[in-house]
This record gives C-alpha cells, structure tokens and sequence, in this order.
C-alpha cells in the first residue's frame, strides 16, 4: 500500500495509491530514502484524469503567492479514445486505460507525475509534459529563508513485515501461504472423496450396453437385469489420518499467526493449565503488538515526517490546530518556530497507548500492593502517588477521595505532637483507676 500527500492550500491531504499507480525508483532499498535522500531519487503516481480537470487545477505560486494554473500546453492533448491504429497502439491504449471504470471514456488521459528532491514532472499520455518545474516544497523552502533548502517526495509506502530484500515487504498471511495452499488441496480432495462416495459411478454387463442412455440415479428405478450387472465401483474408503493432518495443518497455522483457539474464544476439549492460556494469550498479544509496531515505524511515521515537513514550509506563524479529544474537540497553538527542522514525530495507534496503559496499571498495582503491606510506609503519600496510574482518576476526584484522610493523619500530629499513641490504641494499656481510701 502507498500513499500520496500534497498540500491543499492550507492543510494537507491524502490520496491512497494501488501498487499498480505507483512509480518507484528501481534502485530503492528502503522507503525511507524517499524521507531522508530526496535528492538522490524519485517517486511517482500514476492517475487517469481529464483535460477539463488538468485545466481546473491551480496552485499558489510561492513567489507571487497569488493563484496559478498549474499545467501548460494542454491545447496538445489527445484523449485515449483517438488511439487507433495496429496492435502495438492498441496494446498501449489497453496499458493506459489500467483502472478505468468505463473503457468507453472518451475523455480519458493518462496522468504520470514524477517527483525528485529537485524537480516534480508530469506527462500525458507518455508523450505530452504539461508540468516541469522546481520541487514545489524546495521553492517554498527557499522562500521563507531556509539556508539549505531541501525538496520534499510526497510518497509513503507501506509494509507489514519488512524484508531487506524486498523493497515492498512480505504481506500478514506470506508466513502461512504454503500451509494454507495445502490445507486447501487437502479440503477439495476430501470434499471429492465425499461426493463420490455419494454418487459413486457404476460398472454395468456389457451385454446390457443398450441400456446406458436409459440408466439414470433416479430414486426408485428398476432395471431388468440380472442381479450384480449394474453395481458401484468400489473404492477404498478415506483414511481416518486424512482429516487429523488437516486439524495439524490447522494447528500450525494457528500457532504462525497467534490466532489461537482460545484467543477467539472457542473452548478446547482438553482442560488447559493456567499457564497454557496465559501463555498462548501473551503470544498473540506480542504478534499483534508487533503488527502495531510495523505500522507505527513504517508508512505513518513516513506520513507524519512527510506532513510537518509541508507544514514547515507553508505554516509560517502560530495557528490553531483542531485536535480530536476523549472530551471533544479542542483547539492548541502551534507555534512552528518550537520546533527544528530534524524534529522526530512519534507516531501511536490507540492499540499500542491502550497496551503501554494496561502495562503500566499493573505495574503500579503490583508497586501498590507491596508498599501497602510494610506499616512504616506513608499510606496517604502513597495512594497519591499509585492510585492515579491504576485507575483513571484526576487530581480533583484523588483529592476528593483521599483529602480527609490526610487532614485526619494531620489533626492527630497536632494533638500529639510528640507522636504518643491516643488512648485506647492497640497495644497501649488503659491506666489504672487508683486505689479507694477508706475513711475510719
């Protein structure tokens, strides 16, 4: 999966990007070179598009800052439909026309748009350049002062498993592919061998062959033939090890993807310990959590990289930005000049915070319940300091609950100030009534 980033006027925007429209530099290892080394290769998108959209589209020129066209000489552009001619025009037109809905378009253009760190083209049909001009985000770099201005490729691809080899990556399911090929062969054979043995074929007396068009598998049909002339073919029954390989093949599939019977909620015949499910439970957590991972360092870490560049470049002031909260939206300032231009953006999907928040409650209650335990600790200072990260509290609603205790612990300091027990506490004995005196 890719994606395609531009700013629209003052916010940016995304385009996904099938396989099949993205144009790469052949001699690319790692997407990150797109982020980090603009200036020593190029990306690109492929779209199909219309002339009255190309002549629609316009831009801010960065050094008028006034509104633009953004593409020239589109008087010279000839829609796919006028491609006629011998087989090798008509293999082209087919090769253009790669993802149009209606291939009776007769507005259709091919649209190829090349980005470098220096230069951004774009051509038409493979013939016709209507764009070539500087990195947009190079001029604009430039513009606003920057001593090294630097272009920007507004491409981020994504993978799940990454692979040195690979520029793309291995998919989720690449691990399991060959197994799940086999179990699949092994489904369809025993699907036939079942069906076979309910309509099995038959093996007839050849001196009844005038009968083969009139025998059918009707229900009920009688045919006057000598007993054992029309009879099954007999087969040798599926073996019982057939159907427990595919439960292992199964097995084996679940183990690779930690998709595990008990994480899905289907109960085992077997009574598993406690330390099987806690076990077979963290290790689909860990695959999931790895997933997570891939996504967070991969394609959206290159999008965040990708977008605060652009806002660098076009967001030149303090500007309130809308921000998505628990509590509804809310705006903060950014100021962009607190920050610098090698700033590193961190990236977190709610499934890693929610997985570091459950991590860190139980930490803290294990801290909780061990301090807790030893008398000489300070309780109150302690649910002050635990209580918050165990449950999701505020220092208004801690306060609340815990406040009254803290200015009872105070009001028995002052009325012992000498740290003496009150009367009547455990372990100090009530004094002693003195003695009656007898008067004689």
């Amino acid at each position: 999966m890719a994606e395609y980033i531009y700013w629209d006027i003052d916010k940016p925007r995304i385009i996904n990007l099938p396989v099949r429209d993205l144009i790469i530099d052949p001699n690319l290892t790692d997407p990150m070179q797109l982020i980090y080394q603009p200036d020593t290769t190029y990306a690109g998108r492929r779209y199909l598009s219309t002339k009255d959209e190309l002549e629609s589209m316009t831009i801010i020129d960065p050094e008028k800052g006034e509104f633009t066209k953004r593409f020239k000489d589109l008087d010279k552009l000839k829609p796919l439909s006028g491609f006629t001619g011998d087989d090798e025009s008509d293999k082209r037109k087919k090769e253009m026309m790669l993802g149009a809905v209606n291939e009776k378009s007769s507005d259709l253009l091919e649209c190829i748009e090349i980005v470098s760190g220096d230069r951004q083209v774009t051509m038409v049909n493979r013939s016709v350049v209507i764009e070539d001009r500087e990195n947009i985000f190079k001029t604009q770099a430039r513009l606003i002062g920057d001593m090294n201005p630097q272009g920007l490729i507004p491409i981020g691809v994504g993978r799940f498993i990454a692979d040195e080899s690979l520029l793309y990556g291995k998919s989720i399911i690449d691990p399991i592919a060959k197994p799940q090929e086999l179990l699949n062969d092994m489904t369809n054979q025993s699907v036939d061998a079942v069906t076979d043995a309910l309509n099995p074929q038959k093996e007839l007396d050849p001196k009844y062959a005038g009968w083969l068009p009139k025998i059918t598998n009707a229900f009920g049909a009688v045919y006057p033939f000598t007993p054992g002339s029309l009879q099954p073919i007999r087969k040798d029954s599926i073996p019982a090890n057939a159907f427990g390989e595919r439960l292992n093949i199964k097995n084996e599939i679940r183990e690779t993807t930690g998709a595990d019977q008990l994480v899905k909620g289907v109960s085992d015949e077997q009574d598993p310990t406690a330390t099987q499910v806690k076990a077979q439970l963290n290790q689909s957590s860990q695959r999931f959590e790895i997933y997570v991972r891939m996504l967070e360092r991969e394609l959206l870490y290159q999008r965040a990289k990708i977008v605060y560049g652009m806002i660098r470049r076009f967001v030149t002031g303090p500007k309130s930005i809308p921000t998505m909260t628990p509590d509804g939206p809310k705006f903060y300032k950014f100021d962009p000049q607190q920050f610098s231009a090698d700033y590193e953006p961190t990236v977190r999907l709610e499934a890693s915070i929610r997985s570091t928040r459950q991590r860190e409650q139980s930490e803290a209650l294990q801290a909780y319940q061990l301090l807790i335990a030893d008398p000489t600790n300070n309780l109150f200072q302690t649910k002050k300091i635990l209580l918050p990260k165990i449950v999701n509290l505020d220092e208004t609603e801690l306060d609340r609950i815990i406040g009254q205790e803290e200015q009872q612990m105070q009001q028995q300091m002052m009325g012992d100030p000498m740290g003496a027990s009150p009367m009547g506490a455990p372990g100090v004995p009530e004094p002693m009534a003195p003695e009656p005196v007898g008067v004689v």
